[in-house]
């Protein structure tokens, strides 16, 4: 009785571990899809998940000298025809910036 008994417990034991799983998972470097097949892949490591892919690190460099010139002029075009009227003044100080920018770039290329 006790022999069948203890047969039975551990046929018991093997259909539970079967039936769970636990008999078939990889401990190491198992991957699954969490949304199904249209998800990224995502492996396990230590507890943490850590996508495939990697976002792309932008690359921010410091604007070249013309680029600010150019900036500045535009933004001086901005202010002189904000009102539609432009003055004596304001075209003499928009065609400074315009020969001080053109000078620049003959310069530069």
């Amino acid at each position: 009785m006790k022999k069948t008994l203890l047969a039975a417990l551990a046929t018991a034991a093997t259909a539970i571990t079967l039936s769970s799983g636990a008999a078939f998972a990889d401990t190491t470097g198992s991957t699954w899809r969490p949304h199904g097949s249209a998800g990224p892949k995502v492996y396990r490591q230590h507890n943490r998940y850590r996508h495939a892919h990697v976002a792309p690190r932008v690359v921010v460099r410091p604007p070249t000298p013309v680029e600010i010139s150019a900036a500045n002029l535009a933004a001086l075009k901005r202010v002189v025809y904000s009102d539609g009227r432009v003055t004596l003044i304001e075209k003499i100080k928009l065609g400074v910036a315009e020969r001080r920018h053109s000078a620049l770039v003959r310069s530069y290329y």
